[in-house]
């Protein structure tokens, strides 16, 4: 049976991506109704050369909008996942500083989901994220949104043009080119029906968000003494895999090297999350819930979800976006 914080906290994270997956969804929808629109050009020479075109233009200046809603994702992913890792093991009256609160420095343009704000008000109430700190957070994803943003419509429009330039050779009417545009298009997930590069986007990139947010928060100045060990979690049902289901509920040192290849998302879809265990919990842990229990135990498979996973990819964002590595 999931442990309550742990069903509200995978609640709360549902709701907020949804949200964003689907702003994002639209987004792509809208950018694949533009390219299958080309092809109203005269000839298909005249379509492939516009795709081109703007292909060449969409890494410095991509689609505003889709920019927009994919810094939403990840931003909002970043905060949902400090608020949740330190969220029920903070003492209850502790503050680490005294600061002004984020509300003043949240910029009028972005207008956060519901529990995106309560997030960012506990963190600015227990003076974990100073009005300095959001700001940093805030233009560093802007950033990394411009950058996928332009890498998915890049993508995109590499489809297009494989598929016009194809239709181009073989001769094909105006027609039939349209006909093998909406199918190349559908098999790369650009389809309104079933648009799954488009949520594999917004999935990701909230996740690793997420583990970002929760590693920066976990690690941040004054934390050490405060939570020594870390807990990960999983949601407990049929679609966890094994082995990551095999790390369910085992408690490591923070600074133990599990962590450097542990910490989520593992692999895509990934669910789990990483949560903080507070001092006197740990000292009353026996032997027996403490990892590793005896001396030389593996505690890890080879693989955490992949190659495209190794390592810890929350830690790579974060010292990405933050400008620095702890």
């Amino acid at each position: 049976m999931n442990r309550p914080e742990d069903v509200i906290a995978h609640r709360e994270s549902a709701s907020v991506e949804y949200r964003a997956q689907s702003a994002i969804v639209n987004d792509v929808n809208r950018l694949t109704r533009q390219v299958r629109h080309y092809l109203d050009a005269p000839t298909l020479g005249a379509a492939l050369g516009t795709i081109e075109r703007r292909q060449a233009r969409a890494p410095r200046a991509p689609d505003w909008t889709l920019v927009g809603s994919i810094s939403d994702v990840v931003l909002a992913g970043s905060v949902m996942g400090r608020w949740h890792s330190v969220r029920w093991v903070l003492p209850t009256h502790h503050t680490f500083a005294d600061s002004s609160r984020v509300r003043s420095a949240t910029p009028s343009s972005w207008r956060p989901h519901a529990l995106v704000q309560r997030g960012v008000d506990y963190l600015s109430a227990k003076d974990l994220m100073t009005p300095r700190a959001y700001a940093a957070l805030r233009d560093g994803y802007r950033n990394a949104g411009f950058s996928i943003a332009g890498q998915t419509e890049v993508d995109l429009l590499e489809v297009a043009k494989r598929s016009v330039a194809g239709s181009l050779r073989r001769g094909y009417d105006s027609v039939r080119a349209g006909k093998s545009l909406n199918d190349a298009l559908k098999r790369a997930g650009y389809d309104p029906l079933e648009p799954w590069h488009a949520r594999l986007v917004a999935q990701m990139n909230y996740a690793t968000a997420y583990g970002a947010g929760s590693w920066e928060q976990l690690h941040a100045p004054g934390m050490r003494g405060i939570i020594p060990a870390f807990r990960y979690v999983t949601m407990r049902d049929n679609r966890v895999r094994p082995e990551h289901a095999r790390m369910e509920g085992k408690v490591f040192a923070r600074n133990h090297p599990f962590w450097d290849t542990w910490w989520p998302p593992n692999g895509y879809n990934c669910r789990c999350r990483v949560m903080g265990v507070p001092v006197r919990q740990w000292q009353q842990m026996d032997g027996s819930a403490r990892w590793p229990r005896s001396k030389g135990e593996k505690v890890q498979p080879d693989s955490a979800g992949g190659t495209s996973f190794a390592g810890n990819p929350a830690r790579y964002v974060d010292a990405k976006i933050q400008g620095g590595k702890r």
